[in-house]
């Protein structure tokens, strides 16, 4: 193959044997030809037919080719327009879809996958066969799949776990119920991004997941990383720093004091320990955090700091 490459002709295997030649189209090598001798021997009008295949091949390739990335850019071009904010470019996408063959009032879900460059045309490939239609393609720094699945929590986790045996690296599938298409599409676009932006804070890299199921921390920290940890070291860093220097475990016996309704006989059943100790590590959190730390304004973000310290895996000691 790499002689028949170089040299543009057909390449015999010896006498007798098979012939190859190469599909070639510029600088691009498509595949080869394997030709088995019948009952006819291989001559140079033989071959030179070979050869004249190998280039029809080829330009049949290249036509297919030609025609998968038109359909690529129509159907790009289709999904921006119900990605967008502004009304007018939304105009006339319903019956452009259906021309295509897709019908947007049966897409039911949007799901966006936060991926580098270079991985985002494989993994639309991929969430594209796992969704069995409806609309995908790239978006911005996005995976963009709009499904008919009604189930966000389904269609996420189908296009999670073909993008993940795609690409074979982590990655987020963040999942957005369709009411009202195309009018919702940016919105539920929005709310699926900011989630998707805020759950690496939360420790959350690698999963299917809903807006719905986090919305009170999109709600709260919007999409942003670095607020989440302004927000969660603002009312827990000395508490946090305490735990990680000397191997504590205050923050998990905050956290089920908090889940047991502010009992410390209820938390010590939890952790398995005596209400005494609960109670020792209790009054060397209102050391670290302040004699008002229960006040219920302050108690409200403390508890919100502790759930989102949790989903990050930061509460995880067991030592006294």
């Amino acid at each position: 193959m790499d002689e028949s490459r170089r040299s543009g002709r057909c390449v015999t295997l010896g006498p007798g044997h098979d012939v190859v030649v190469a599909v070639v189209a510029g600088q691009t090598f498509l595949g080869a030809l394997v030709l088995e001798p019948g009952s006819v021997e291989f001559g140079p009008v033989e071959l030179r037919t070979a050869e004249r295949a190998a280039q029809i091949t080829a330009l049949l390739s290249l036509k297919q080719d030609a025609l998968v990335e038109a359909e690529q850019r129509v159907r790009g071009d289709l999904l921006a327009d119900l990605l967008s904010g502004d009304p007018g470019r939304r105009a006339g996408v319903a019956q452009r879809a259906q021309a295509r063959g897709i019908r947007t009032a049966e897409l039911r879900t949007l799901v966006v996958l936060p991926l580098p460059a270079e991985h985002r045309r494989l993994a639309a490939r991929a969430a594209g066969r796992a969704a069995g239609g409806g609309l995908i393609g790239e978006h911005a720094d996005w995976v963009v799949a709009l499904t008919t699945d009604p189930d966000p929590a389904s269609a996420a986790r189908l296009v999670h776990t073909a993008v993940r045996r795609a690409i074979d690296r982590p990655t987020l599938a963040v999942a957005a119920a369709l009411d009202d298409v195309p009018r919702d599409v940016h919105a539920q676009l929005t709310a699926a991004t900011a989630c998707a932006r805020v759950l690496p804070a939360l420790g959350i890299t690698d999963s299917a997941a809903t807006t719905d199921e986090y919305l009170p921390y999109t709600a709260l920290f919007g999409p942003g990383e670095t607020r989440v940890t302004t927000f969660t070291d603002n009312l827990l860093g000395p508490l946090l720093e305490w735990d990680a220097t000397r191997g504590g475990s205050l923050l998990t016996t905050l956290a089920a004091y908090l889940d047991n309704r502010l009992s410390p006989v209820a938390a010590g059943r939890a952790l398995h320990l005596h209400k005494n100790t609960v109670l020792q590590r209790l009054e060397r959190i209102t050391e670290l955090l302040g004699d008002d730390w229960q006040e219920p304004d302050r108690l409200f973000r403390i508890n919100v700091a502790v759930r989102v310290a949790r989903l990050s895996g930061t509460a995880h000691g067991t030592a006294d």
